[in-house]
């Protein structure tokens, strides 16, 4: 036998007989194994937008009817609220841009603030 022939690696058929069983090793991991994505980055909110709705622990938001809440303006736009009302409402109850209610509490709050007395400042 030559020294190629000798250095010469042999089939992959001819390397495990029946007889001989060589004790197989683990495969290496693979490099491609999916690593998790880092979270994209959060889109940019307006700074007077209101903020998404969040749940609580049990699926719902505390004191929530299953109402949807709305801002001042479009209750007021919806319900026939004049602005100089709904800016009298804003200042008695301290409501800000930001303050979201539902329809039935608009409505309780600015009923209430139109049945009370008008006091001279």
């Amino acid at each position: 036998m030559s020294d190629k022939e000798k250095n010469k690696p042999a089939p992959a058929s001819a390397e495990a007989t029946p007889d001989t069983e060589t004790p197989e090793k683990p495969a290496p991991k693979a490099k491609t194994e999916a690593k998790p994505e880092p979270a994209s980055a959060p889109q940019p909110v307006e700074p007077n937008a209101p903020r998404p709705a969040r749940t609580g622990i049990f699926g719902r938001r505390s004191g929530e009817s299953g109402e949807s809440k709305a801002d001042l303006f479009t209750l007021a736009e919806a319900t026939g609220t004049n602005s100089i009302i709904l800016a009298a409402l804003k200042s008695a109850y301290g409501w800000t841009e930001r303050t979201r209610l539902t329809r039935a509490e608009f409505m309780e709050k600015r009923d209430a603030w139109l049945k009370r007395p008008a006091k001279e400042a």
